[in-house]
């Protein structure tokens, strides 16, 4: 399965199972789509280390991100 195929099935099976809300804005408009993404360190984008500290992936490195690239603008 590629990373595509992917993460349209995941999207395809949030939009199944309710997984996507619409989102208000400071405004009230309702444009935005939010996805709730659970998920563990590789979610959050934690960058594994053997020892010292450590730090995370940028937004759009994350699979969450990748995944917001994939569904397009209004999510």
């Amino acid at each position: 399965m590629t990373q595509r195929s992917l993460f349209g099935t995941i999207a395809t099976l949030a939009l199944l199972s309710g997984g996507i809300a619409q989102a208000q804005d400071q405004n009230g408009d309702t444009d935005t789509k939010r996805i709730l993404v659970y998920g563990d360190s590789n979610t959050w984008g934690y960058i594994p280390v053997e020892s010292g500290p450590t730090g995370w992936y940028d937004a759009d490195v994350r699979w969450p991100g990748i995944l917001q690239a994939e569904l397009g603008e209004g999510y």
